[in-house]
């Protein structure tokens, strides 16, 4: 029988929606790992542990040289709590209660029933993909109350200072911007540190402006043997133009995220810092360090009405409360996005000159 009463909801059928919901589509869940600490410090790493520098041609009978770990933490801080709270009101009980006695209304009756465990799932996804996004393309994670309603943290990842620049030519300038040049330059400058660039990550409005360059349709336009530059290539043929050229392929950050303001309203952003290039010496950008929850560490003392259950980092919890009746749904993981290797991380501002700011 199907459910149609909040009250009809078990655990098991809590854990099973929770489990069966669609996986996010969160770019930051690939380049940024989970990590479990026991406490509630995050640490970025300067260096990736497992650069290797070539061993000493020594005299037999000597001893080996040390060689140093470059490993060492470059920023500590405090991983902070990530929550949202969703409710059902007793007017929203009311309306579910005359849905129960209509027929055909089991999709909405599932909404009001099922439909914020998903949301809270999914809110706290979203908030580290915008964590991790911005801390990507700027080097810097910054909650400010511009863009939170809470706490405001910051965290600056220590990327060398060499390895943030500008462009000769902004990108917006199509005439004479040279991307493919700038693009060479930043592998160039990676490799003569010691990293191989083999990823290139860049918001929409950078790719529209390189695309729209002369240098890019003209070598475009070479490739296929023509004599003209105004062809305008999609990414698959710049990937093959930047191919040819010794760059790795671009992958185009199509991420959005959206929050609720103190007014109420609406507003959704990408949390990627717009016309900046990220090149990456690693296939991940860093890691999520998460610890458990203080409601999953005090298991026994919470309220025994609530129903919980864990998926992946997120605890998502529903209980009611009486005066006035409503039933509520919390989605939390404390957890934080955290860059690594910043050493091996080379970040390119395209829309200023010379200079990364």
């Amino acid at each position: 029988m199907a459910i149609k009463r909040f009250q009809d909801v078990t655990q098991k059928a809590f854990d099973v929606v929770l489990a069966g919901l669609e996986e996010p589509s969160f770019g930051y869940r690939s380049l940024f790992p989970q990590e479990f600490t026991a406490d509630l410090t995050w640490q970025s790493l300067q260096a990736d542990g497992n650069l290797t520098v070539a061993a000493d041609v020594i005299a037999h009978d000597s001893s080996a040289k040390l060689k140093g770990r470059p490993d060492a933490a470059t920023q500590t801080g405090q991983i902070e709590k990530i929550a949202l709270l969703n409710r059902v009101t007793e007017k929203q009980l009311h309306n579910l209660d005359a849905l129960q006695r209509a027929p055909g209304q089991e999709e909405q009756i599932y909404r009001i029933i099922f439909g914020d465990i998903g949301r809270s799932y999914r809110g706290v996804h979203m908030r580290l993909e915008q964590m991790a996004m911005q801390g990507l393309s700027t080097g810097v994670v910054d909650i400010t109350t511009a863009n939170n309603i809470g706490i405001t943290t910051k965290a600056t990842f220590k990327i060398p200072s060499g390895n943030k620049t500008g462009v000769p030519v902004v990108w917006g300038t199509a005439a004479t911007a040279t991307p493919i040049t700038d693009l060479k330059e930043r592998i160039a400058y990676a490799k003569g540190k010691g990293y191989r660039i083999n990823r290139i990550f860049m918001d929409d409005a950078s790719f529209e402006r390189l695309r729209a360059t002369t240098q890019i349709k003209e070598q475009y336009s070479g490739l296929l043997g023509l004599n003209t530059g105004i062809l305008s290539p999609n990414l698959e043929q710049i990937n093959v133009v930047l191919g040819a050229n010794g760059i790795p392929p671009i992958t185009i950050v199509d991420s959005s995220y959206t929050r609720e303001n103190k007014d109420g309203s609406l507003t959704t952003e990408s949390p990627w810092d717009t016309n900046k290039v990220a090149l990456l010496s690693s296939n991940t950008a860093g890691v999520t360090m998460w610890t458990l929850t203080a409601e999953q560490k005090m298991a026994g003392y919470t309220d025994p009405g609530a129903i919980a259950s864990n998926r992946d980092i997120v605890r998502v919890t529903r209980w009611n409360e009486r005066n006035p009746f409503r039933v509520f749904t919390k989605g939390e993981a404390v957890a934080f996005p955290v860059l690594n290797n910043v050493n091996g991380i080379f970040l390119l501002n395209t829309d200023n000159v010379t200079t990364w700011s």
